[in-house]
């Protein structure tokens, strides 16, 4: 891969061996259930109440609460201080997610330039002052710089504003008019240009690549990939690329080539973090990402064979607006010399906040929880991955957790909380997830009651009300009725309205365990046919906890 300016990947990574076994260190610390969701958390806070622009992040962080977001708990005397304000912010952000197709003159006479985003550690993220971190970002606020150059004085400025949506929602989010620019290292394809303009690339030279753990057979041609399974993100360029491989290995009778489509709340570096974890067997990505996370993903290696090469990466516009194309070119061509610094710039910050996704049923200490969260999710009608999903979320699975608000144990349970179930004491772990999955229950039966929700909605409600309280979701859902949308789906419609509303924890909450049940799910299937396939006595006994090692019956 290289930039306009022709500097290649290999330049962008400097080897740094005393760097690494400190970064390691670094890693080791709790971000999951400490640092990482509270940045997370505040990242959205900022972009989707009205305090979208850094500078206005920063500055109304330097103020305290002056611009707190409207549903946010207050004391009374903030609440007076600053209701003008939580009333000028929820018109801006509803405004935000109006549909708008205008060209560069309608975006100046708005005064706000939508950049729809992708959320991940790579291209978009947040640093511990709450600044923002990313290319993506960086590249932005360049060509806000360039559309307010030369303005008469006294002249309205365009202020870039972030819209985050998932992966998938990028491009139909840009046509229906939910941004104006689409910026998360798309990459340019016949299909894509289709329906959309792109930039000039900002990335060009890109390769894309097979990555798998150290060990594995290497794939030195495309034929390797004959009878192996790889996982790709939903609406990526891989699956596209991919597609004539595995045909060409049919049309020759050739073991199949499996392509997975992952769940679209997943990024490449979520597959990366699961393939370290021995939860996926490869991976594609471009190999500029790759090889940014295999400095903090041990045991990975990139193989020979590309699926792709000559690969550019750059933003999308609607075909209609012309002008916006031409400004961001001019902005991106401006800036040629210095991408190559910005994406080096940003990578320290994404190191300090990788996590480690870990396969729990490996590890001694966490395969003990398996039998309490089958039991207890069978009991109150869960899938048992779902409530260890959310366990992890919640305290990393460790029952040793205590949050600031005295909340304790696997499922962070507060001590009044579990009074109130009938639980004298939740500090064991198995008392902590009986009550954890009871409450989870009495959110699903009592608080979201099922005579119209789909029964796959009914639990993300009441992931949702475990987080945020049930008034707090049941007042979101009529919100979202008066909105337009559907107050019986939490993805893309009650979520939307949370994001709107200042109820930002239980969007990020629920996103979490969705991905983390996804990744246990693949996680558990092989845990549970390696047992099978092993010898019993080759397997630690703590390690056995929950898997069916009973031979099949004999069929009648």
């Amino acid at each position: 891969m290289k930039l306009r300016h022709n500097a290649r990947a290999r330049d962008w990574f400097p080897a740094a061996p005393a760097f690494f076994p400190a970064l390691r260190a670094v890693l080791r610390r709790r971000l999951l259930t400490t640092l990482l969701p509270a940045m997370l958390t505040g990242m959205l806070v900022a972009m989707l109440t009205g305090m979208l622009h850094p500078a206005d992040a920063l500055a109304a962080k330097a103020k305290g609460s002056a611009k707190k977001p409207q549903g946010v708990q207050q004391s009374a005397s903030a609440q007076s201080a600053s209701s003008a304000a939580s009333r000028k912010q929820i018109p801006q952000a509803a405004e935000l997610l109006d549909p708008s197709t205008e060209d560069l003159p309608g975006i100046r006479q708005r005064g706000q330039l939508r950049i729809l985003v992708a959320l991940n550690r790579t291209n978009f993220t947040m640093a511990p002052d709450g600044s923002f971190k990313g290319l993506e970002h960086d590249l932005a606020l360049i060509l806000e710089r360039s559309l307010n150059t030369g303005l008469k004085k006294g002249a309205q400025k365009v202020r870039v504003v972030f819209v985050p949506v998932l992966r998938d929602d990028l491009l139909p989010a840009l046509l229906d008019g939910r941004g104006d620019v689409a910026a998360a290292g798309l990459t340019i394809t016949p299909e894509r240009e289709t329906h959309v303009a792109f930039t000039r690339p900002y990335f060009e030279d890109v390769r894309e690549v097979l990555v798998t753990r150290s060990g594995a057979k290497p794939i030195r041609s495309l034929d390797d990939l004959a009878g192996r399974s790889v996982h790709v993100v939903a609406s990526g360029s891989y699956a596209e690329h991919l597609e004539p491989v595995r045909q060409d290995l049919a049309r020759r009778g050739l073991p199949p080539l499996e392509i997975v489509q992952a769940d679209h709340v997943l990024e490449t570096e979520n597959l990366l973090e699961m393939l370290a974890a021995d939860m996926v067997d490869c991976v594609a990505a471009d190999e500029h990402i790759a090889r940014l996370w295999l400095q903090v993903l041990p045991g990975l290696v990139i193989q020979p064979q590309a699926i792709a090469q000559g690969g550019r990466i750059a933003w999308a516009v609607r075909k209609n607006n012309p002008q916006l194309l031409d400004a961001a070119n001019k902005a991106l061509k401006d800036s040629a010399r210095q991408q190559a610094m910005l994406f080096h710039k940003n990578f320290p910050s994404t190191q300090e906040d990788a996590k480690r996704l870990a396969n729990p049923f490996l590890a001694p200490k966490t395969a003990r929880l398996v039998p309490d969260f089958q039991k207890r999710s069978e009991e109150y009608g869960f899938d048992w991955l779902h409530m260890m999903a959310q366990g992890f979320q919640e305290s990393g699975l460790d029952n040793s957790a205590r949050s600031r608000t005295g909340a304790v144990g696997v499922m962070q349970v507060l001590p009044s909380t579990g009074a109130s179930l009938g639980f004298r004491d939740i500090r064991p772990a198995s008392e902590n997830i009986h009550a954890g999955v009871r409450y989870m229950g009495k959110m699903r039966d009592e608080e979201t009651p099922g005579d119209r929700l789909d029964p796959e909605q009914r639990f993300y409600f009441a992931l949702a009300a475990y987080n945020a309280g049930p008034a707090r979701i049941r007042k979101l859902r009529e919100q979202a009725r008066a909105e337009g949308l559907d107050p019986d789906v939490w993805f893309g419609n009650v979520e939307r309205a949370a994001m709107r509303h200042g109820c930002q924890g239980a969007v990020i909450y629920v996103r979490n365990i969705r991905a983390y049940y996804i990744a246990y799910s693949l996680g558990w299937d092989i845990h549970a046919r390696r047992v099978k396939a092993a010898k019993p006595k080759q397997i630690a006994p703590e390690l056995l906890q929950g898997v069916d090692t009973a031979p099949a019956s004999a069929a009648p």
